[in-house]
Parts: structure tokens; C-alpha cells; sequence
């Protein structure tokens, strides 16, 4: 009778161990899986913010497909172009790499209607041009503050100029 008891203690330990070793298991588990909620849940809460982005074209698109923008960098500088709706360019800003400057504007035909821009030499420029790419009007000044105007009329003569 008393080997059964003893048996019966030897049973016991070794239940109450795996017992202990069994919560030890379950304590794991919940905290894997706290730990990859956590993980989910930081990665689903917003954009990461990148410290920087490194490309040479980026192309904006409408929701449905077509090309609205585009800002590309190249070996002369860096274009940025915006679309209009029938993908003709509205406007363009011109970078140069000699340090010039140029925003061109454009009517709903894709055609250029106005330039404004600074040179690499500090001069200010402002050009109003026709559907056929005339210039109608030039406005500039230097880098001196010198100013200078022309103005054309229909048949391409000059009818104004300063100086």
C-alpha cells in the first residue's frame, strides 16, 4: 500500500510540472501574439515617412490613369510640367542648370501664351505670345535695372519700344 502512494506522488509531481511548464507555453503564445498585433497594428496606422526619395521622373496620374503632371530632372535641369484635363500642357517651370528660371503658361490648345523668366545673367523676362508662337509682347529688365518693351501689332510691326 505504501509504493501505491508513493507511485501516487511521483504522479503528482510530475503533473504539477507539466502543469507549470503548460501556463509557461500559454504565457509565450499570448505575448507572440501581442507582439504581432502590435506589429500589425503600427505598420496599419499610417504612411512612413521616409527621409529621402531619389528619382529622376515623377509622373502624377488621375484616378483614372491619365497623365496629369510630370517633374523629371535631366542633364539640363529640372521640368516641371502640369496637364490639362485632354492631356495638353497648362504649365511648365523650367530649371535651368546654368541657374535660369522660365514659367511658361499654356491655352487650351497645348500652345505656349506666355513666358515669364530670369536668366542665369539676373534679367527679367515677360513674353504674351500668339497662337502661332509670335511674340506680341516683350518686357525686360536687366540686371543693371535697365527696362525694355515692345509691343507688335497684327501685322508683326513693332508700334511701341522702350528704349
Amino acid at each position: 500500500m505504501m509504493t501505491q502512494k508513493s507511485d501516487m506522488g511521483g504522479v503528482f509531481e510530475r503533473m504539477r510540472a507539466l502543469e507549470q511548464a503548460h501556463r509557461r507555453w500559454q504565457a509565450i503564445g499570448c505575448l507572440g501574439v501581442l507582439f504581432v498585433g502590435a506589429v500589425l497594428l503600427l505598420g496599419a496606422t499610417g504612411a512612413t515617412v521616409l527621409g529621402e526619395v531619389r528619382t529622376k521622373k515623377i509622373v502624377l496620374v488621375d484616378t483614372d490613369g491619365r497623365t496629369r503632371g510630370v517633374w523629371s530632372s535631366g542633364s539640363r535641369g529640372t521640368v516641371w510640367l502640369m496637364g490639362q484635363a485632354g492631356g495638353k500642357a497648362a504649365a511648365e517651370l523650367l530649371v535651368d542648370e546654368d541657374g535660369s528660371v522660365a514659367l511658361n503658361l499654356y491655352d487650351k490648345d497645348g500652345n505656349v501664351r506666355s513666358s515669364f523668366a530670369v536668366t542665369n545673367e539676373s534679367a527679367s523676362l515677360l513674353h504674351l505670345l500668339d497662337t502661332n508662337h509670335k511674340r506680341g509682347v516683350d518686357l525686360s529688365v536687366g540686371r543693371d535695372g535697365r527696362a525694355y518693351g515692345q509691343i507688335r501689332n497684327d501685322d508683326r510691326k513693332t508700334f511701341w519700344r522702350t528704349p
